[in-house]
């Protein structure tokens, strides 16, 4: 069964809420509890992973598709660069690292790395 969600902030312009990122949103904020699980969208390779000042805790994967999903501010990592997830493996759990105003996961899907963002709401 699929699990349900809301946005907190979707994808586009929008007022910053920290005054620290801008006003392009390159993801869809995706609000939860802390330590929540967050799960692979689709089975690939992560490709990076590591803490950034405003990403936080992140991970990036590529999939057969040629899409990248970004999955953001997490209080946990569990995953390395190179490694094989399958859909639904566990990536990390929900927190709010980084440049953040509250727990949610930020889930971004891309046509490279850091680059080519498009509308996640498109795919889910």
């Amino acid at each position: 069964m699929a699990r349900s969600y809301s946005i907190s902030s979707g994808f586009g312009q929008r007022v910053d809420p920290t005054g620290y990122s801008g006003t392009g949103h390159d993801g869809i904020d995706i609000p939860g509890s802390a330590g929540e699980a967050i799960l692979a969208a689709r089975y690939g390779t992560v490709v990076e992973a590591g803490y950034h000042s405003s990403a936080g805790n992140y991970a990036i994967v590529k999939h057969d598709n040629g899409y990248y999903t970004y999955y953001m501010h997490m209080t946990e990592n569990f995953v390395s660069v190179g490694q094989t997830l399958e859909t639904s493996q566990q990536i990390g759990t929900m927190g709010t690292t980084g440049n953040s105003t509250g727990v949610h996961l930020h889930f971004g899907i891309a046509t490279g790395v850091w680059s080519g963002f498009v509308n996640p709401t498109n795919f889910i």
